[in-house]
């Protein structure tokens, strides 16, 4: 066996597991026709893009999204974390 070719082994498989982790995170995302934008779905759609699983643009398309919607809901998790998608609580952080 030559240096290298367990590790090329290993990679593949974590390659492999990643595809899965991927595919299954996007089996998970909420349906093409949501209109109803509840702060679970925005977490699951915002940790997607974070996960590579979806691009900014992807998901923007797939969701009939703006950009500065999408943008808004990956600021307010940064700054604030998962509450601040809450609709009732919109307000509140984008005052600060």
């Amino acid at each position: 066996m030559r240096a290298g070719e367990a590790g090329g082994a290993a990679e593949g498989q974590r390659g492999a597991s990643g595809r899965a982790a991927r595919e299954r995170a996007a089996a998970e995302l909420p349906g093409r026709d949501t209109r109803r934008w509840v702060a679970s779905r925005k977490l699951q759609v915002v940790r997607a893009i974070y996960q590579g699983v979806l691009t900014d643009a992807e998901a923007c398309q797939r969701y009939g999204l703006s950009a500065e919607e999408l943008e808004s809901w990956k600021r307010l998790l940064s700054d604030h974390g998962p509450k601040a998608l809450h609709a009732t609580r919109l307000q509140q952080f984008r005052q600060l």
